[in-house]
């Protein structure tokens, strides 16, 4: 497990979870205010014809039921209207009526709106709109949010760290594997090595063994290509040097170019000997292919003999 990474995951985690947790508290928020705001505004319309009404009728008394019958609305708290020198024309607590307007700026939710005429401003709608319900929703759904983001927080924790433990462990597996691979190519490379030696020790004694035979001798491979022949065959052949011929095919041997049918023979016989010559020549030879066809051995000899 790698300690730094696991640790920025559970960082990017948590901040993921803050951010799921405030931005829907701040859009809550917002329709929030904006519900309380268009409340408000429904509020001062619904009373401001009948403040209007009273004012153009200097009715006092109908003013001072106006602002009481705003105040008896569900989630208002209380209502008054403040004249043009600040002091209170009515007010839903009558003890306040003729006192001066200082402001509250304790009180939550407070709203006002100007209450005018041809003349200009007359009058101040004041009222306060309780958000109690809106906050506690609030905070409710902000509690339920962090709740269930720990939660999601909690399972991503675990979800990282059961993730890291199997990449670790995959890590392990793949370095092992590399290593595994190592020593495989590593002995693969010795076992090359010491096959070519092998080879290379082999086709010496073959060409030693070869170059001990009396007559001449060629070994043609399993492609019938020449893999070996001696010096005597050399001579015969014309060459003086006979490894420059290890690898060609029989077709390009000038003595073995005419033999091409014996050799099939040969290759179909496994096991017998075939002796060739042809009328007025002095060279002969013999094909005969190994009983498991790993090769086929031509013994060139000096006397004229017939196809057997």
């Amino acid at each position: 497990m790698n300690p730094g990474r696991f640790v920025w995951e559970i960082v990017i985690g948590a901040f993921l979870s803050v951010a799921a947790v405030a931005l829907p508290a701040v859009m809550l928020q917002e329709g929030l205010d904006i519900a309380g705001r268009r409340e408000a505004r429904r509020l001062e319309r619904l009373i401001e014809p009948e403040l209007q009404k009273a004012h153009r009728q200097q009715d006092g008394i109908a003013l001072e039921e106006g602002v009481q019958v705003l105040s008896r609305i569900p989630g208002v708290s209380w209502a008054a209207v403040v004249d043009s020198d600040e002091k209170f024309m009515a007010h839903s607590r009558l003890s306040l009526l003729g006192k001066a307007w200082r402001g509250t700026p304790e009180a939550h939710d407070l709203w006002s709106f100007s209450l005018r005429n041809d003349q200009g401003r007359w009058g101040t709608l004041v009222f306060t709109l309780s958000g109690d319900g809106a906050r506690s929703l609030w905070r409710r759904q902000v509690l339920w949010g962090i709740a269930s983001c720990a939660g999601l927080w909690l399972g991503f924790v675990l979800w990282a760290g059961i993730l890291n433990r199997r990449l670790a462990k995959l890590s392990a597996a793949l370095a092992e594997g590399g290593t595994l691979l190592t020593e495989e190519r590593d002995k693969n490379r010795c076992l090359d090595a010491a096959h070519q030696e092998a080879r290379k020790v082999s086709e010496a004694l073959l060409h030693a063994t070869i170059d001990r035979v009396p007559g001449g001798m060629i070994l043609l491979d399993q492609r019938q290509r020449v893999a070996a022949l001696n010096q005597e065959a050399a001579r015969h052949l014309n060459i003086q040097d006979g490894t420059s011929l290890i690898g060609k095919a029989w077709a390009e041997i000038p003595m073995l170019a005419s033999c091409g049918a014996f050799l099939e023979r040969s290759l179909q016989s496994p096991g017998i000997e075939l002796e060739i010559t042809e009328s007025g020549d002095e060279e002969a030879l013999t094909i005969q292919t190994s009983a498991d066809g790993s090769g086929t051995w031509v013994t060139l000899f000096p006397s004229k003999r017939v196809v057997k």
